[in-house]
């Protein structure tokens, strides 16, 4: 059976920050992308090596699989995703001068 899977809503999305997700608006292309915050609107996502993030539609996307590449580099930033700030590192205690994993 073919379908498109349930909308995603805001506070899903907020329960997956530092997720993986698929960004798609009813055509053919897909971007993935990592949730870097929400706010009362939007998922504020980070698309591919972008360095800022876009404000999104969570209905317009679907979680990704677990297992993915994107889903790996969440797992490797404790969860966050690679978006995470300096700032949020270093308050949750990291090494000064620590950029991540390698």
């Amino acid at each position: 059976m073919c379908g498109k899977m349930a909308a995603m809503t805001i506070d899903e999305a907020r329960g997956h920050i530092g997720d993986g997700v698929v960004y798609r608006s009813g055509t053919p292309r897909a971007e993935e992308g990592v949730i870097t915050s929400v706010n009362a609107r939007f998922a504020f996502v980070r698309y591919g090596s972008q360095t800022t993030t876009a404000a999104t539609d969570p209905a317009d996307l679907d979680l990704l699989a677990p297992g993915s590449e994107q889903e790996a580099d969440a797992e490797a930033w404790g969860g966050r995703g690679p978006s995470a700030s300096y700032a949020e590192w270093v308050a949750e205690g990291q090494a000064e001068g620590d950029d991540g994993p390698a």
